[in-house]
């Protein structure tokens, strides 16, 4: 997946952190901030070519997963 997202052109950073508790499905966390309004649509793309369904897409905050500035979480 990693390697996926970044010939897609996203700068990819991966942490250790544990998933969020209300995160109950795969899911897309976001910054109302990001740059590029279409990198969401284009994030899902990728994951659906590698067969990962992104159930919920919603910005801002999931348990102690904050993301501001130019970010995404997938979960």
């Amino acid at each position: 997946m990693v390697a996926k997202l970044e010939y897609a052109g996203f700068t990819v950073a991966t942490n250790t952190f544990e998933i969020p508790s209300q995160v109950q499905h795969s899911a897309l966390i976001y910054s109302p901030l990001i740059r590029d309004n279409k990198a969401i649509q284009k994030i899902e793309d990728v994951l659906a070519r590698l067969h990962w369904t992104i159930s919920t897409v919603q910005p801002l905050v999931a348990g102690n997963q904050w993301f501001t500035r130019n970010s995404v979480g997938c979960f």
